[in-house]
């Protein structure tokens, strides 16, 4: 019985941690396949220099700003599983907050940090070609990735403390589904220019994006990576927001203890010892009953 609840919870965490890794690796392929065939980015070289920008350029989000921000948000692992435990959703809501307040405090600098990436990767020694892509990529991965990446690790813990691990799998692999769909359209599913080099044209909606933020469609294809990795933080984030949504978490922000009156002072005990047992899996119809007993 033991081995069949870590099997739960493992599973669906170490799967959940690989997409996220896997969501790097496919950027990465996706620009040094089409390096290599000039699809997407006109060269057909094979020189590599795209693919060590955006792997610098990942790097540098990755220290600067993503690894950073999940440091400071790693000690939810411990207050929400407490808070949960002792039927306290007011607590959790708390340090759901504090956090969200120390990471907003957080990006102000080190977002200015990354924002500045070309000059400070040419202040590191890095040849200035290098430094200018690397430096865009990272920048390009600030704007577009790096908000709806926090907001996915803070819902994650938010519904692991409540007992889920298949839920963000589940948000992870809509994610990648909305990554893979990004990232053929913008370097495989292109309509063929009829270029010696392979070049090929953007569709229309890749085409309007890359307008609307000023890139080149064709010397920048390589900024795409950055919006896969975004779509796939954006189609996860969504799909979790909507699980707190429906499973009313006590401790998600739009949660229905944030919004229902609580019950009278005549909660009875067996109401109290009823929410305790819902409780235990953490989910927020628990978490709000045994809010209400307590008070």
């Amino acid at each position: 019985m033991h081995f069949a609840q870590w099997a739960r919870m493992s599973v669906g965490v170490i799967a959940t941690l690989l997409l996220d890794l896997l969501n790097s690796y496919a950027g990465w392929a996706a620009v040094g396949r089409s390096e290599v065939s000039g699809s997407g980015t006109g060269s057909g070289t094979g020189s590599g220099a795209l693919l060590a920008a955006v792997a610098l350029g990942t790097m540098s989000f990755n220290i600067c700003l993503l690894s950073t921000s999940y440091g400071l948000a790693s000690g939810l692992d411990t207050l929400l599983p407490a808070a949960h435990g002792s039927l306290e959703p007011a607590a959790a809501r708390r340090a759901v907050r504090s956090t969200a307040l120390v990471l907003l405090l957080a990006w102000l600098p080190l977002g200015a940090l990354c924002m500045c990436g070309p000059a400070v990767l040419r202040g590191l020694g890095q040849p200035p070609a290098l430094a200018e892509a690397a430096g865009r990529f990272a920048r390009a991965l600030a704007l577009a990735a790096g908000p709806p990446l926090v907001l996915l690790t803070v819902q994650r813990k938010v519904i692991n403390a409540a007992g889920g691990s298949w839920p963000p799998l589940l948000a992870g692999l809509l994610g990648a589904a909305a990554q893979a769909w990004l990232l053929y359209a913008a370097f495989w599913g292109c309509h063929s220019g009829g270029g010696a080099q392979g070049s090929c044209e953007l569709g229309p909606v890749l085409a309007r994006v890359f307008k609307l933020l000023g890139w080149h469609a064709e010397r920048e294809r390589y900024l795409a990576a950055a919006l896969g990795k975004a779509a796939y933080g954006a189609a996860a984030a969504a799909f979790s927001g909507a699980y707190l949504l429906l499973s009313r978490d006590a401790v998600c922000p739009f949660g229905c203890c944030l919004t229902c009156a609580p019950s009278s002072s005549s909660s009875s005990s067996s109401s109290s010892s009823s929410s305790s047992s819902s409780g235990e899996g953490g989910h927020g119809r628990g978490c709000c009953g045994g809010e209400s007993a307590r008070r």
